[in-house]
């Protein structure tokens, strides 16, 4: 009588172990409870939180940019200007005032920024940091960099008292960044906007202006009065 001889375990097999999807299995369950997930992973399971979207880095080229164009323009209307062309000099001046502006705006925020982290908005410059949580922010908008050019940056409405500024009646910018002309706004709008939808909070163009203008009250259409006087 013949006896056939066990099979040949699979290389990395150890029987007292187990197969190696199995072994796989397991060990991935161990680090899932270990902590050790690449980054954006769940919370819940000790991963890294997402990283945060940055705005303001980088604008202080675009913004010494536009000061050298408006002080080319300014030297041209100067130079081409009669004696008595007093309405060319005077939009010249204006120019280099602008310039003016520009440079001092670029050379006090220029290492201002705002993270639009996970849970909060943080905003950073040189007094310190500032943070915004998302659980109280009740509407989102963006003011552009106009006269006096002191920068662009996010607009907040927020819970909090009825004199709180930014806050429930008052919303306001919360920052002044070196974001100057239109691509570089348009894409720190676009990504203020996803960070809002994912967090649930509208965003509205030109807040401040619509208020302003009693176009729209501070509360959102069909927001009940409660919102505007604090509490959640």
């Amino acid at each position: 009588m013949t006896f056939d001889p066990p099979p040949h375990p699979p290389e990395g097999h150890d029987p007292e172990l187990g197969h190696p999807a199995e072994l796989e299995q397991q060990r991935s369950e161990n680090l899932r409870g270990s902590g050790h997930l690449h980054a954006g992973g769940p919370r819940g399971g000790g991963g890294l939180p997402p990283v945060p979207v940055v705005l303001g880095a980088g604008g202080v080229g675009r913004g010494l940019l536009w000061a050298l164009a408006f002080l080319l323009l300014a030297a041209g209307g100067w130079w081409l200007s009669p004696g008595d062309g007093f309405a060319l000099l005077y939009f010249s001046g204006q120019l280099a005032l602008s310039a003016a502006c520009v440079v001092y705006a670029v050379a006090r925020h220029r290492l201002d920024t705002v993270r639009l982290e996970e849970q909060a908005i943080v905003v950073v410059t040189r007094r310190g940091e500032k943070t915004y949580a998302w659980a109280d922010v009740l509407e989102v908008s963006w003011q552009g960099s106009s006269w006096p050019y002191a920068g662009s940056g996010p607009v907040l409405r927020l819970r909090g008292g009825p004199f709180d500024t930014p806050g429930p009646n008052a919303p306001a910018q919360i920052a002044h960044l070196p974001i100057f002309g239109r691509a570089a706004s348009r894409q720190a709008v676009d990504l203020l906007r996803r960070a809002a939808a994912a967090h649930q909070v509208p965003y509205t163009a030109k807040l401040i202006e619509l208020i302003n203008t009693g176009k729209r009250m501070p509360r959102l259409p069909g927001e009940p009065r409660a919102s505007t006087r604090g509490g959640r």
